[in-house]
């Protein structure tokens, strides 16, 4: 208190030379202190730079020698993250820092192993049990440590935190859901798909052809719950069985696939009839042909390109009627889909009386041929 009286009762350049002394010093510690850290900072990143390679090393050299008497297996055990009595005092902040360095780099290396030579990486995960490591980081909180959780145990195709990944498939946030939902799959294939049975959100396009893509890099044989899928009061749940559908060729659930062309949902409309153009029988195309004035004009685009692959002359009044259509891609799938069997000159003809739509359909033939000729090129 006496200090400040002190430095009040100065005179202005007094005060002023007061001030910049403090101020000199406040630099100059602001300085020391920043330099300090940053040494800090580097001798930390060089610690583990050096932990880092180390633990490369010892996993190349366990990998490519699967002796658990080798002399790498006994010092891996041996490192005092992983030793139940080490000399090596750790706490446990480091302690978990040096175990998720080991578990980075044994995710770093899968990327570069063939399936055949996953195993050893596998059961290496386990033993060192890193297994753990990925549990208490899906009790976390934290919704990413979570998802890193979900992750791990999933590259390293650990089974048996089967009940954990399996509740995070219906959890709220949704990042967490659709890692667990595709941690499902990468484990489990296609019996991974169960949680589709009670899952009471939205399955995502973009989610979808993830799960998809994962399936068929597994080549697995088809999910038993399909036809019970198709039948869910999720919508986009009934989306992915019809697409589930198509990929496997389930010819046995063509009544099902049918039902769903009559779903409340135009979505689930289009992709029963996009699932038709893969599985379907004599009756789909009449069938089709019927159904195309029950719906909507986005159902209808769904229909006539399906009616096109099909390739059959049956529909061919049905596609001379659509010429006049109010839609330009319904009268366009029309033009092509006749143009393909050879009707160019009778299009032209049932619309000699109407001038405007005679030189519609002139330009969309113009452009078909101008695909075909670059498709032969």
């Amino acid at each position: 208190m006496r200090s400040i009286l002190f430095f009040f009762k100065q005179d202005l350049e007094t005060k002023l030379i007061f001030a910049s002394l403090l101020f000199s010093s406040t630099v100059i510690f602001i300085y020391l202190i920043s330099v300090w850290i940053s040494n800090r900072r580097k001798k930390r990143e060089r610690e583990l730079n050096k932990i880092r390679e180390q633990r490369q090393e010892m996993l190349s050299l366990i990998l490519f020698d699967d002796n658990p008497e080798s002399e790498a297996y006994q010092t891996i055990f041996g490192l005092p993250e992983f030793a139940s009595h080490s000399t090596t005092r750790l706490g446990k902040r480091k302690k978990n820092r040096y175990r998720q360095i080991m578990l980075n780099e044994m995710l770093d290396i899968k990327k570069n192993l063939s399936q055949a030579s996953l195993t050893p990486l596998y059961e290496l995960y386990n033993k060192l049990e890193l297994h753990k490591d990925s549990l208490r980081k899906m009790k976390s909180r934290k919704y990413r440590e979570v998802v890193l959780g979900i992750r791990e145990a999933a590259s390293m195709n650990y089974k048996y935190h089967y009940k954990e990944i399996y509740d995070f498939t219906s959890h709220p946030n949704e990042i967490i859901r659709v890692e667990a939902q595709e941690a499902m799959v990468r484990i489990w294939q296609s019996s991974g798909l169960r949680f589709l049975s009670k899952s009471s959100y939205d399955v995502s396009d973009w989610e979808q052809m993830s799960l998809i893509n994962l399936l068929q890099l597994s080549n697995n044989k088809k999910p038993k719950h399909i036809s019970k899928w198709l039948s869910s009061d999720n919508y986009t749940i009934v989306i992915f069985a019809l697409r589930l559908s198509a990929l496997y060729n389930c010819y046995e659930l063509l009544e099902k696939i049918y039902n769903c062309l009559y779903h409340t949902h135009d979505r689930v409309k289009t992709e029963a009839v996009n699932c038709l153009k893969t599985i379907y029988d004599e009756n789909t195309e009449l069938l089709l042909t019927d159904y195309f004035k029950q719906v909507s004009t986005t159902v209808q685009r769904s229909v006539m390109r399906a009616l096109a692959s099909m390739a059959s002359s049956e529909s061919t009044s049905f596609f001379f009627q659509q010429l006049r259509h109010n839609d330009v891609e319904i009268r366009f799938w029309a033009v092509k889909s006749l143009h393909s069997k050879g009707y160019e000159h009778q299009i032209l003809t049932a619309l000699e009386n109407e001038p405007e739509q005679q030189s519609d359909v002139m330009l969309m033939l113009d452009q078909i041929k101008t695909e075909e000729n670059l498709y032969k090129q």
